[in-house]
């Protein structure tokens, strides 16, 4: 999985979702839950940089469903780079 660097600014509060793993039809528990994000993932930030909801040590991840709703959540550095496969730029 190759994730874009994004724009900060494309991280509104319209489409912040902290219930993610719902949007994406599983449960925050669920075996399946990085294979989901893994299929939708779309983009990145450092979620320091976002003006909705900063925070340090974490990125916020862009996702994309089936019919084209994007949404996002934090998840952090680790997680996110076994999810990618590869080291994240900052």
């Amino acid at each position: 999985m190759k994730l874009e660097k994004l724009d900060p600014e494309l991280f509104t509060w319209e489409t912040y979702d902290y219930y993610y793993w719902n949007t994406l039809g599983c449960g925050p528990f669920d075996d399946d839950l990085g294979q989901k994000i893994k299929q939708h993932a779309i983009g990145y930030c450092d979620a320091s940089r976002l003006t909705i909801r900063p925070k340090t040590d974490f990125f916020a991840v862009m996702c994309e469903t089936d019919d084209h709703k994007k949404f996002w959540f934090h998840i952090d550095q680790l997680y996110l780079e076994k999810l990618a496969g590869h080291e994240l730029e900052d």
